[in-house]
């Protein structure tokens, strides 16, 4: 009957945003994400700039310009595709209360809920806490040895976070909260809204991922 969804795995996550606060206005403008399986093996990876009508804050640590956003589709725009990379895996990140947030608050700006929680989610940063003993993501991958040439990229920190989740399943592949999150997050897949009535826009990665400048994995 085709695959269980339960074996969809884990989608990780990293969004550079305009400032720390969707409360305050913020706004994503930049999604990097990661399929990584059950098991911790990387599968694909998808990357866009956001389009906001506002100010792209610091972009002395994201290095991204409101020049680069013009031409870059709006989160409605990449909303229904979005839902169907998310849906059914356990939504990973370091420091996965932030950016769980910025999703939240960009579907909420639509007027939608999505089952995204605690339940549903997994935080590399308090998972390597316990684990290592460590907590930032350039200390984490120094003890494992992974490389993130283009830190403060949301690709490069959501691949990084990716491989970074795989040696953690391996240092404890039987934690119960792996297995737990997992059957949750496939029970909640059918709980996700669809946005298939909205225009689809193309995916835009920024411009150094584009030319080749920036990864070289």
């Amino acid at each position: 009957m085709g695959e269980h969804v339960m074996d969809r795995g884990y989608a990780v996550v990293d969004f550079e945003t305009t400032g720390l606060s969707p409360a305050k206005g913020d706004r994503a403008i930049e999604i990097g994400l990661v399929h990584v399986s059950p098991d911790g093996t990387l599968e694909d990876e998808h990357e866009t700039l956001i389009h906001v009508d506002r100010s792209v804050g610091a972009s002395w640590v994201h290095h991204i310009t409101a020049r680069e956003l013009l031409h870059a589709p709006d989160f409605e725009g990449i909303a229904h595709e979005l839902r169907d990379l998310l849906a059914g895996r356990v939504f990973v990140a370091h420091n996965v209360s932030f950016d769980s947030r910025f999703l939240l608050a960009e579907y909420s700006r639509m007027g939608a809920s999505i089952p995204v929680d605690q339940s549903t989610m997994l935080c590399t940063m308090k998972l390597s806490r316990s684990l290592i003993g460590r907590g930032k993501l350039s200390d984490c991958c120094e003890y494992f040895g992974i490389a993130n040439e283009d830190a403060h990229s949301a690709l490069s920190d959501a691949h990084a976070t990716a491989i970074l989740l795989g040696r953690l399943i391996e240092s404890d592949p039987e934690w119960p909260g792996f297995k737990r999150r997992l059957e949750s997050a496939a029970d909640a897949a059918e709980q996700w809204p669809t946005f298939s009535s909205l225009p689809k826009k193309e995916w835009l990665p920024r411009s150094s991922h584009v030319d080749g400048n920036a990864m070289t994995w």
